[in-house]
């Protein structure tokens, strides 16, 4: 198993967008239990690969009795979401992407593995094409081919508008973590992470990861699905959202957040789920990593989401 690398470099001109001081349904949080946010209904609605995320209240962040956690960027708070989101059930295979892209730049071959060792770019790239397949105005503006690839956001979506982009795009971070939960508090969205380092019951039930993956992804839809009917959401590769990296979330409650910074390839992404060669303190909900949007790593997949009203 890999450990992950210390924390990276301070933040900089980060802004936290929709932080606000009241919102309809939360408060603050004072313990790991949601009482206070008006959580939507869980149960699976999946049509074709896609599975309806309903929008409403979650607590986002890990709180301070987490054994596993990162005591420095897994603030606990309140999120408000406005817009529901189809999520894809699954990481995109590596055969999905052929089909779009042409290429694979996957270090394992595998058909229905998810795709690895793909940007941040390569992954916006992948969900524009499939905003133009079915005529939906596309969320990035891309230019180059393959790992050279270099996206960023259609101006008309920059910010919080770009929860309004009517076509395919990565999750931002807090939706992710809200299509990860599923409703659940837990570490897990199956129960709590009882050994951190080393094998794990509920993690295994879930996820490919260090202990059980033979350190190689997995066809995807083997494991548990959440509440949701999402596979794969801890554990098998590790996701890119659309978030730019902040150290530290605060504990204000936020509606509709997105962290920008100027675009630069200098700075980091975020990444979440944790991976085939990770341990389970990595599978938690709550985990963030980061790395540089430009960089390709094989234990780094994706899946693409699109709002909904």
């Amino acid at each position: 198993m890999h450990p992950v690398a210390s924390r990276r470099r301070g933040i900089v001109a980060i802004a936290l967008l929709g932080s606000l001081s009241s919102s309809p349904g939360c408060r603050i949080p004072t313990s790991r239990q949601p009482e206070s946010c008006d959580q939507p209904r869980v149960g699976p609605r999946c049509v074709a690969g896609w599975c309806r995320i309903p929008h409403g209240c979650f607590i986002m962040g890990s709180p301070s009795d987490d054994q596993c956690r990162s005591p420095d960027n897994e603030d606990l708070h309140e999120v408000l979401l406005t817009r529901s989101i189809d999520v894809a059930a699954t990481e995109t295979t590596q055969q999905e992407f052929i089909a779009r892209m042409s290429y694979n730049p996957s270090v394992t071959p595998c058909a229905r593995c998810p795709v690895e060792n793909a940007s941040w770019h390569e992954a916006a790239a992948f969900c524009n094409q499939l905003s133009i397949g079915e005529r939906l105005p596309p969320c990035y503006q891309c230019r180059g081919a393959r790992a050279a690839t270099l996206c960023s956001v259609v101006p008309a979506f920059a910010g919080k508008r770009f929860y309004s982009c009517p076509g395919y795009r990565l999750p931002t971070e807090a939706e992710w973590e809200h299509a990860f939960r599923a409703g659940t508090t837990t570490q897990l969205y199956n129960g709590r992470v009882i050994d951190c380092t080393f094998i794990d019951p509920n993690a295994d039930r879930i996820a490919w990861y260090g202990p059980n993956s033979q350190l190689r992804p997995h066809p995807v839809g083997q494991k548990r699905p959440n509440g949701w009917g999402l596979y794969d959401m801890a554990g098998n590769v590790y996701e890119w959202c659309q978030d730019w990296e902040a150290q530290r979330l605060g504990t204000s409650r936020s509606v509709d957040p997105i962290l920008e910074v100027s675009v630069s390839n200098d700075h980091p992404k975020i990444l979440r789920g944790g991976a085939f060669n990770f341990s389970a303190r990595f599978l938690r909900a709550a985990n963030r990593e980061s790395r540089l949007p430009t960089k390709r790593f094989r234990w780094v997949g994706f899946r693409c989401a699109r709002s909904v009203r």
